[in-house]
């Protein structure tokens, strides 16, 4: 692979394409994607503020838009990130093998406890990586708006978890990259119907 932070996003798109040619999901994984996640679950687990990498941008952007689980970790990194069950190495084993059925259930059930627990997110965590995505969006300046649509999905459903309301507008710019980006309508959809995760009634 060759130096991103020197690529752009569509170079960087081309490449990728031809290493799915080349190779399996699992070597993919791990030669684009593994040394990325870690430092984003790395930079939500440090203090300080986060520091966005234009290398690790453009793959992330790349990957969001190509293989769903990337998305889906990097997002329950953010809102279940202090759960003893969530890990580093777990979130790779699950971005190697999406579809295996234990890695289908942690996913599943993070999510679902998490959404029907009574305890509020940590604020600050999903906030740097809000920052963290918003960063990423604006190295996409000039780029093919479709490579924007996720992380804004992205931003909004961690925005939701929070109760703020800046998920809907975040949510909208998503569906205005991509009118079938599937996360943007989920959220959209349940703030709508007035659906809001379990903690936000415990207050």
């Amino acid at each position: 692979m060759n130096d991103t932070a020197t690529m752009t996003i569509k170079q960087t798109a081309e490449e990728f394409a031809r290493a799915r040619e080349r190779h399996d999901w699992r070597e993919i994984a791990g030669e684009w994607f593994e040394a990325p996640v870690r430092r984003w679950i790395g930079t939500l687990d440090a203090d300080g503020e986060p520091e966005d990498d234009m290398g690790d941008a453009v793959i992330l952007a790349v990957g969001m838009r190509e293989f769903l689980s990337l998305r889906d970790v990097m997002l329950v990194a953010a809102i279940c990130g202090e759960r003893t069950d969530f890990t580093a190495d777990r979130a790779i084993d699950f971005l190697r093998r999406p579809m295996i059925r234990n890695n289908v259930r942690w996913m599943e059930n993070m999510l679902t406890e998490t959404f029907h627990g009574s305890q509020a997110p940590d604020r600050q965590r999903c906030m740097k990586a809000v920052d963290l995505l918003l960063a990423l969006i604006g190295r996409l300046d000039g780029e093919d708006d479709g490579w924007q649509a996720q992380p804004y999905a992205t931003v909004a459903y961690i925005l939701w978890w929070l109760g703020d309301e800046r998920a809907l507008p975040m949510a909208v710019r998503a569906l205005a990259c991509d009118g079938k980006c599937s996360l943007a309508i989920i959220v959209a959809s349940a703030i709508r119907a007035g659906i809001h995760p379990d903690w936000t009634n415990a207050e």
